[in-house]
């Protein structure tokens, strides 16, 4: 996470009369928004118009996870089933600085936080997404175990299966009939080798 100095800040809005944030959550189908009274068009994208608020933005230079807060208090403005379907922790977010012009457009636009989502809360007409920096991949233990059967939840957003098929045995056989091999998560040689002892290297 960056910022600008508080000094260059004020200096940059004194030659403008407006600036805002510019929001970008890199989902299925990314979703841009533009905490100002009017969309918001950069770089050939569309940013809608919709209130929002951040927590203050900090600089941290060491290894550790920066957290970010977007408050959406309407949340009807947003496609909020978009967050609800499927879990949306792990995919990327963004948020800019942007500086207007009296036509409305962006003239300088300055990266203040890149990270990725890591929570969503909705309720009672408001939603919270918390966002973190990249850093926290680097700090995660993997839980994950070596298996021959695919451990994805059938349809889920790893499994990726949209088809009509309504079950799955997690077999590599079936996912092969449905035509999904590609986005098959488990180890399908493992009862192969299982219980048999491997060479490492080559013999002369």
């Amino acid at each position: 996470m960056q910022s600008l100095p508080s000094e260059t800040l004020k200096r940059l809005e004194s030659l403008f009369s407006t600036t805002c944030l510019l929001l970008v959550f890199y989902l299925e189908e990314p979703l841009r928004f533009a905490n100002l009274d009017i969309d918001v068009w950069y770089e050939g994208k569309r940013y809608v118009s919709v209130p929002f608020k951040i927590d203050e933005v900090s600089r941290d230079g060491r290894l550790t996870s920066d957290t970010l807060v977007v408050t959406f208090d309407n949340v009807s403005l947003i496609p909020a089933s978009t967050f609800l379907n499927g879990d949306k922790r792990g995919n990327g977010a963004e948020v800019k600085y942007a500086l207007i012009d009296d036509f409305g457009k962006p003239v300088s636009v300055f990266s203040v936080f890149d990270g990725i989502i890591d929570q969503v809360r909705i309720k009672d007409g408001t939603a919270e997404i918390t966002l973190v920096s990249d850093l926290t991949r680097f700090s995660k233990n993997t839980f994950r175990k070596h298996i021959a059967l695919c451990p994805w939840r059938f349809k889920d957003q790893n499994c990726k299966y949209s088809g009509p098929a309504f079950s799955c045995d997690k077999t590599y056989e079936t996912c092969q009939k449905l035509g999904n091999t590609k986005h098959f998560g488990g180890f399908r040689y493992l009862p192969n080798i299982m219980e048999k002892q491997l060479p490492w290297g080559r013999k002369k």
